[in-house]
């Protein structure tokens, strides 16, 4: 049994929404090589005296194959307080404390057994949209969560002392 043209339409719909999707995160990208999906089982199923035929489909239909990326590392200058200071966060002490207990303020820092990265340890690692090493936007990134997650960088400090991760 063939498939009808609004099945087709909807399953070719339903193929680029997801490559949208998954194109505009900046760690996924598209390659341009197809995945070749054909399906072509029939299964009977017999119930009492009615018998049914699944349907099935003759076509080949090719979608795009979806690669997941970790960000790239690029080389920012700068150090931690210029950051700190150009992310507009006030409260120097307490984002400093918080930065040391989780990456030493280091940009490319990657914790091998959670995947963690970057200057906050964001988890899943490339959440902030910004390249492993890009310090300035990691802080950007982190001061937002912070502070939208926690309340201020104080708040983060001490769920972080209780909890051993914020």
């Amino acid at each position: 049994m063939k498939i009808n043209t609004s099945k087709k339409l909807i399953l070719i719909a339903c193929a680029l929404l997801f490559s949208l999707l998954l194109d505009s995160y900046s760690n996924v990208a598209v390659k341009s090589d197809p995945i070749i999906i054909s399906i072509k089982p029939v299964s009977v199923i017999k119930l009492a005296n009615l018998t049914t035929t699944a349907p099935t489909i003759e076509e080949t239909t090719t979608f795009p194959q979806v690669v997941a990326q970790a960000p790239a590392a690029v080389h920012v200058g700068g150090n931690c307080s210029t950051w700190i200071a150009n992310a507009g966060i006030s409260d120097t002490q307490n984002a400093m404390r918080l930065l040391n207990m989780e990456s030493g303020c280091n940009p490319y820092a990657v914790n091998k057994s959670s995947g963690a990265c970057g200057l906050a340890q964001e988890l899943p690692c490339g959440k902030s949209g910004c390249s492993l090493g890009d310090g300035q936007c990691e802080m950007i990134w982190f001061n937002s969560y912070v502070i939208s997650r926690y309340g201020s960088m104080a708040g983060a400090v001490q769920f972080h002392l209780v909890n051993n991760w914020y």
